[in-house]
């Protein structure tokens, strides 16, 4: 398989996990919508044809071909019918693509689900399951509200685009766009197939219907996918979580926190994974679980690349076990939905492992119970103190460095292709940013749950982002990264929701004044770890992360000035409690 960015991503719905076994038979077909598009639909029966069995559909918009031989034999061993869909405007499939999960997309799911439901084959029963792409189409799913939808596997998902994956902080992820968005839109085109039938079959991501061996079919298909939605070109304009995109949706219509009223009216029983270590899954992850208090959920967390196929615990060596390797995740897989379709009602559970840890811990709440917030204060000599500061007049002050980066290994960039997370100490990084260090820790705690940094700061100019970091320090100096976010600042005014994680809606927005205190809170992503005795937690700040998100101004200088004075105290608040090993 040609190893470009979108065979990459590609291999993330379908891991590798075991050599093929024989082929099942299968029928590759085109399935109609209501407004007349056609999608390209294979299903791999367990068994034949004439066996009714449950279905498990992915529906994706890298090609349904990328089919693995290990997943495809695990399934049909549980005696899984598989069904895989070329979402609206990619691969085979009909129609243009108005945006990524338009609302006509998002409509064909369910219409998927009822065309299994009349097939011959089906028992009636329909699972939806896939990962990153596949793993957005399964929850979005859950809103559909048809009956023959029983069960959901979501692997590795946005909640809400804008805010856990494109946005964070209202901060554009400006690698992410530009490269995820130039990538599938040259595979949407097919601009190659178009020109060649012999082109057409070396590309490994596209696949005909039967029927349709000289790719007639399958060329006029692409020839409506030339008018497809392009992130990297169609979100230029966007700033805000309600700015339209040329589709006449926004960022937050287009996802799934934006159909959490169906979500939970369905009641759909759903598996959710997703990783302290990739993007915002694990915000993700979390906020479904604690916005959806009635659906039955069982989530897993813990520190994987993007699709679980490798652990990437800062604190381990990157050739580090798999804390759950895919054989067993399949198996958890298969035994929800065994449950699920015996109609036993799913455990509402968070299942998790910290950072420095390989123990699974289970919570029927987030954060744990037990879990207070440790308030730190930024504090003279780049200290923080228990103590809240006394001096009527004091800051920091802190010119930009904008080469400071996070890496090219980063949380963002594994959802890329998968690769490998990699934190190496961030001593070096440290030193482009301005840090505040807490006293040795005086025995095992875990931190879980929400970090959370206010700021009284000034700026000398009228657009920034800051980024912030929270660190393990070890009694050698090895800096280990743990956690982070970021805020532009004209997004700070607080919202009203549990966290008061800003609205970031144009309306909202406040301006920022040259030179005049703004008091900001920033919401780091969610983290579990464990820190250890002797062990010191710092908070490192910067303006800039240099090759993954833009930068704010766009050219030029920029200082910031940190108070901490008595009247204008800035803090960090960090969720604990006492580290008990799990008997």
């Amino acid at each position: 398989m040609r190893r470009t960015l979108l065979y990459a991503l590609l291999a993330l719905a379908v891991p590798a996990l075991a050599e093929p076994d024989p082929t099942p038979a299968q029928i590759s077909v085109y399935v109609p919508t209501p407004d007349g598009v056609r999608l390209g639909v294979d299903v791999v029966f367990a068994g034949s044809a004439t066996r009714r069995a449950p279905s498990l559909v992915q529906v994706t918009r890298y090609g349904r071909a990328g089919r693995d031989p290990g997943m495809l034999a695990h399934y049909g061993q549980a005696g899984l019918h598989q069904v895989f869909v070329d979402a609206r405007g990619s691969g085979a499939s009909f129609g243009t693509r108005a945006i990524e999960f338009s609302s006509d997309e998002v409509a064909d799911l369910g219409q998927i689900v009822e065309w299994i439901a009349r097939q011959a084959w089906s028992d009636g029963n329909v699972i939806f399951t896939g990962n990153s792409y596949a793993g957005d189409t399964a929850e979005l799913a859950t809103a559909s509200g048809r009956n023959s939808l029983r069960a959901a596997v979501i692997r590795h998902s946005e909640f809400d685009p804008y805010r856990h994956l494109t946005y964070p902080g209202g901060v554009r992820n400006e690698m992410l766009i530009t490269l995820w968005g130039a990538a599938v839109g040259e595979e949407d085109r097919g601009e190659a197939c178009l020109q060649s039938v012999a082109a057409c079959r070396a590309l490994e991501h596209l696949e005909p219907v039967t029927g349709d061996a000289d790719y007639t079919l399958l060329r006029q298909a692409l020839a409506q996918h030339q008018l497809n939605f392009r992130a990297d070109r169609d979100l230029a304009a966007v700033q805000f979580i309600d700015d339209n995109v040329p589709a006449g949706q926004t960022l937050y219509s287009v996802g799934a926190r934006s159909r959490s009223q169906a979500i939970e009216a369905a009641g759909v029983p759903v598996q959710v994974w997703a990783s302290w270590m990739d993007a915002g899954t694990a915000a993700s992850a979390l906020e479904r679980y604690q916005s959806l208090p009635t659906v039955p959920a069982e989530v897993f967390i813990a520190a994987w690349a993007h699709g679980g196929k490798q652990s990437v615990d800062p604190f381990f060596a990157l050739d580090q076990p798999n804390v759950m390797e895919r054989a067993r995740q399949l198996q958890a897989h298969t035994k929800f939905i065994a449950s699920a379709l015996a109609g036993k009602r799913a455990p509402r559970v968070v299942r998790y492992v910290p950072l420095g840890s390989t123990q699974w811990r289970d919570t029927d709440q987030w954060p744990p119970a037990g879990v207070a917030p440790k308030r730190w204060f930024l504090s003279a000599g780049h200290r923080l103190t228990d103590d809240h500061p006394a001096e009527a007049a004091a800051v920091d002050q802190y010119a930009v460095d904008f080469s400071a980066t996070s890496g090219t290994a980063n949380r963002w960039r594994t959802q890329l292709g998968g690769d490998p997370v990699v934190y190496a100490s961030r001593a070096a990084d440290d030193a482009r940013l301005i840090t505040y260090t807490s006293p040795v820790v005086d025995s095992d705690v875990e931190l879980a749950g929400r970090v959370r940094v206010k700021l009284h700061i000034a700026l000398d100019r009228s657009d920034a982002a800051v980024f912030a970091y929270l660190e393990d320090v070890s009694p050698e100096g090895k800096v280990t990264y743990l956690t982070e976010g970021q805020l532009r600042l004209m997004h700070r005014r607080p919202g009203n929701n549990v966290d008061r994680e800003p609205s970031y809606r144009r309306a909202d927005a406040q301006p920022v004044i040259p030179n005049s205190d703004i008091e900001a809170e920033i919401l780091l992503q969610p983290v579990a770890a464990r820190i250890r005795t002797g062990h010191r937690l710092r908070l490192a700040l910067g303006g800039a992360d240099a090759g993954t998100f833009a930068r704010y101004p766009a050219e030029g200088a920029l200082t910031f000035r940190i108070q901490r004075s008595a009247q204008l105290a800035s803090w960090i608040e960090i969720p604990l409690r006492p580290w008990r090993d799990r008997t």
